[in-house]
């Protein structure tokens, strides 16, 4: 719903998603007006299947799957969209991260989201304090994580990090804000 509102009251038009699984959010955020795409991994599978919720709910979203991850779909847009100095044409006004939650995965994504994000746009981490130590299920079933992780790998939320590490000391995330500063 706070994502639903947030779309509304800013006017965002292109929405990106990157993690897709039942597609509720990305329901909520082409019923508030937006053109949402929405990535997740190729081999994921829920019940109900994001076309049926997109069915249901009657709104229309572009579901992209990717084979590895979101991180190399992104490489291809960034590449596609930069001319021949690196310079790359933003093309989303809103990004949801809410797929992996994993530091490897998020990170790069972070980085390369930030070339697609216009300015004035808004990215939001979903998830920031969720552990693998909290679903162990996930660290041993998990298409993304392919070793052991150590125990700090297990018990520290890698999304927390990720904020504050590389998105709020980037000069390019203007108000980096907690969810409680989030107005939710």
């Amino acid at each position: 719903w706070i994502v639903y509102e947030h779309i509304r009251s800013t006017g965002a038009r292109y929405v990106l998603e990157l993690g897709t699984a039942h597609g509720v959010g990305a329901a909520y955020m082409a019923a508030a007006g937006a053109t949402v795409t929405t990535v997740d991994f190729q081999g994921a599978h829920y019940d109900p299947s994001p076309e049926e919720v997109r069915r249901r709910a009657g709104v229309d979203f572009t579901l992209v799957r990717e084979y590895s991850s979101y991180t190399w779909w992104l490489k291809e847009l960034v590449a596609a969209r930069s001319d021949a100095h690196g310079n790359v044409e933003p093309c989303f006004d809103f990004v949801y991260l809410d797929g992996a939650k994993n530091w490897t995965i998020d990170g790069l994504a972070v980085i390369l989201i930030e070339k697609l994000l216009r300015p004035g746009g808004w990215l939001l981490l979903d998830d920031l304090d969720w552990t693998y130590a909290q679903d162990p299920h996930r660290e041993a079933t998990d298409g993304i994580v392919h070793r052991e992780l150590s125990e700090p790998e297990r018990t520290q939320p890698h999304l927390r990090a990720v904020f504050e590490l590389i998105v709020a000391p980037h000069p390019a995330f203007t108000e980096p804000k907690v969810p409680a500063e989030w107005g939710g």
